[in-house]
């Protein structure tokens, strides 16, 4: 967690709403509630099941190894490294395997026991030193040239972790040390749900041969009261073009505040790339890691500056050719996948029917496997790609699946969309004024100009005045 709590937005629309937001909060304060709940955060990854799906994330786990691996001379060979929230401590070994003379692990829930007694295990407990501590609470006995942390929480922000790694950037890191990774970007796009509305609620229409279908307002009242982060949306299920996605926020982790996740606020507009269901919108990010090569290359470039033997220069120009890779777009993401996305998003595949869309995937599916099996043995065979581009890790839908997924934001009813359509509208994300770990979503859409009802939703507490409370809270203070 972080003690930094930036400029807190104004988030409640009503003088009354305000004043029960303030009664709340008041309570909270007086009762000594702590707005980043530490205990249960810390507490949740202690849950070795949840360890277990992070560290069995290839795709999350490859980018790192990957990285690192890539920039091994620029950031890590003979370098101090600090691992904020190490978890299982994956990364700190990651980085050792990259040549990191020490890395400072740094964990703050009890995990970190059993985590140090797994560097013992593995004859590294000279190199990996593993602290139980919360972040801000830590006293290395040294600065260090490079910080690994995997700190992204649904929808990138959710959790805010964000504000620990930041703060260990200020305080612990080198001059011109790096962060991994070091950009991040939250993507947004229309999205259709029907299969998923059909699999969560049609079939109360005959259970059994039973007419069960008054539960069916409840059931759907379910699905779309709050946002889905535990659900896969896949690539069929994606309205627009993925080039064609919003970009929410770009945050440059080298150079970024606390005070910028307080709010982001967007308009939207797409246009519909087949005909279907408008059932909401998802929202999913990237991640850029950059070496401290490519950023002083890029630095040079913007300043036109060169070193004494033109390195820099020659540098500058090797990464300029590169810079699509190493920016957080959805272009990038389509050439990282290749062709067959790109053939997934054509017109002419848009053209065709749900079923013909999927027989094609089906088929071309064994060959991206393949594909991705034989990049992930040649990584552990030391073959991690250019040190002049940069990896991006991704958790869109049409890249390979995360245990991220996406975060679905979901109408109380669909509107039916055609080809060319036009889909416009905003999204604001505003911080949890009191409850710092959590978020508020206010979205508004149209079609064709047509406004849909606004919809609100809390990731995880909604706003202030929702958050739990004991009965002795006066009347109308939540």
């Amino acid at each position: 967690s972080t003690q930094s709590t930036g400029d807190k937005p104004d988030v409640l629309k009503t003088d009354a709403e305000r004043d029960a937001n303030l009664t709340a909060q008041q309570y909270y304060e007086d009762e000594g509630y702590d707005p980043f709940e530490d205990d249960q955060y810390f507490d949740s990854y202690t849950d070795v099941s949840l360890q277990g799906e992070m560290v069995g994330d290839r795709s999350r786990s490859d980018s790192y190894l990957r990285a690192m691996l890539r920039h091994v001379e620029a950031d890590f060979k003979d370098k101090v490294v600090l691992d904020c929230g190490c978890g299982t401590g994956l990364l700190s070994f990651f980085a050792i395997k990259a040549g990191a003379k020490k890395v400072y692990a740094i964990e703050g829930s009890n995990l970190a026991f059993t985590t140090r007694e797994v560097v013992e295990r593995n004859g590294l407990g000279d190199k990996i030193i593993v602290y139980h501590s919360r972040m801000e609470d830590v006293e290395l006995p040294e600065k260090v040239d490079t910080i690994v942390s995997e700190w992204m929480g649904a929808c990138l922000i959710f959790e805010s972790m964000l504000g620990s790694v930041l703060y260990a950037r200020d305080k612990w890191l080198k001059p011109g040390g790096q962060l991994y990774p070091s950009r991040s970007t939250i993507f947004c796009g229309p999205i259709e749900a029907k299969e998923f509305f059909e699999k969560k609620i049609g079939f109360w229409s005959d259970v059994y041969g039973f007419d069960m279908t008054p539960f069916l307002p409840t059931a759907r009242a379910c699905c779309v009261e709050k946002p889905m982060f535990d659900r896969l949306v896949d690539e069929e299920d994606l309205l627009c073009k993925h080039a064609d996605a919003a970009v929410l926020v770009h945050y440059d982790l080298q150079t970024m505040s606390i005070d910028e996740i307080e709010r982001v606020r967007r308009d939207l507009r797409f246009v519909a790339k087949r005909d279907g269901t408008l059932h909401g919108l998802a929202c999913w990010f990237t991640c850029d890691f950059e070496s401290s090569a490519m950023r002083r290359a890029q630095k040079a470039i913007v300043d036109g500056t060169e070193s004494e033997d033109g390195s820099e220069t020659a540098a500058a120009a090797t990464a300029a050719g590169s810079s699509a890779a190493a920016s957080p777009t959805e272009c990038a993401l389509v050439a990282a996948l290749g062709t067959a996305v790109e053939a997934r998003d054509s017109d002419e595949q848009n053209a065709l029917t749900r079923e013909q869309r999927a027989e094609r995937r089906a088929a071309e599916q064994p060959r991206l496997d393949e594909a991705d099996d034989a990049a992930h043995a040649a990584l552990l065979a030391g073959d991690a790609g250019p040190t002049d581009v940069a990896v991006v890790l991704s958790t869109s839908p049409g890249a390979k699946a995360t245990h991220w997924k996406q975060l679905s934001l979901l109408f109380d009813a669909g509107v039916p969309v055609r080809r060319g359509d036009e889909i416009t509208g905003s999204i604001d994300i505003t911080r949890n004024t009191y409850w710092r770990r959590h978020f508020n979503f206010d979205v508004e859409c149209a079609v064709n100009g047509d406004a849909l009802p606004n919809k609100s939703f809390g990731l995880w507490r909604h706003k202030t005045v929702q958050a739990p409370a004991p009965e002795n809270i006066p009347d109308g203070a939540l």
